[in-house]
């Protein structure tokens, strides 16, 4: 289950796309990729909770200690 790229991150497709909204709100600094970078973290932190309870309910102790070993976002 920790193996790979998900040893470092829980959620490693959702950090690349904020990665993606950053570089584009550097890329163009306005209210609307600021607007976008902002909204689009609080959805992706309201689906990852709600994804984490899904889970373990689904696979439960298994994935409480990989939720224990590796970090939501970075794991440094």
């Amino acid at each position: 289950m920790s193996k790979g790229i998900y040893a470092y991150s829980r959620n490693p497709i959702y950090l690349g796309y904020l990665i993606a909204n950053i570089g584009f709100f550097m890329m163009m600094p306005n209210a609307i990729n600021l607007s976008i970078f902002a909204l689009s973290y609080v959805v992706l932190e309201v689906k990852i909770r709600l994804e984490k309870k899904y889970l373990l309910n689904k696979i439960g102790i298994n994935y409480q200690s990989y939720l224990d070993k590796v970090r939501r976002w970075v794991n440094i």
